[in-house]
Parts: structure tokens; sequence; C-alpha cells
């Protein structure tokens, strides 16, 4: 009856081994087509070198929506510098409002959410 049992948990520590693998694959390929996105966005519009708009790119793939003052608190901006560097990314069409408000906005980054 040994024998059995350690077969069996032979069997599932194996299956569980693939599952594994498979979501490592997984996840290289997310970060493998975020690092595509990011670039592609790079090319939609020049951001100074260090601002806060480039900044800000790469943490749409960790927070696909933000508001203004969520921005600034990851960045370590100001309000006002948050404000425009969003302003800059809605026109280079990374970022889009979505509630239709004029105060406490929210922002998403739609092809990151796809």
């Amino acid at each position: 009856m040994q024998r059995g049992d350690d077969l069996r948990q032979a069997t599932r520590f194996l299956g569980m081994t693939v599952q594994m693998v498979e979501k490592v694959s997984e996840l290289e390929a997310t970060r493998s087509e975020f690092v595509t996105l990011i670039n592609l966005w790079r090319v939609r519009r020049r951001f100074r070198g260090g601002s806060a708009s480039a900044r800000a790119l790469a943490l749409f793939p960790h927070y696909p929506v933000v508001t203004i003052e969520g921005l600034a608190s990851l960045l370590g901006v100001s309000f006002r510098q948050a404000s425009e560097a969003v302003w800059q990314l809605q026109e280079a069409r990374i970022l889009e409002e979505r509630t239709g408000y004029a105060r406490n906005r929210i922002y998403a980054a739609p092809e990151v959410l796809v």
C-alpha cells in the first residue's frame, strides 16, 4: 500500500510542476507583451526623459486604473506634475478618463485592461 501512495504523490507532484511551468510561461509572455506595449507608447509621443509622463508608462501594467492623486503618490511628484502627465498621456491615447465627472476623475490605460 505504501508504494501506491508514493506513486500517487509523485504523480500529483508532477502535475503541480507542469502547472507551475505553464504559469511561468504565461507570466513571461505577459511581461513581454507589456514591454512591447510600453515601447509602442513611447513611439506615440516623445516624453522628456525622467518626466512624470515617461516614468508613468512603466506603472500602468501594474496600475492600469489611476487617479491624479494616486499617480502623484506613486511617482512622488506634485498634483500639478501628475495632472500634466495625465493630460499628456491622454493626448497620446495611453490614458482615457472613465467617469465623465469634473472632479474625482478616474483614468485607465485601456490597452492594459484588454
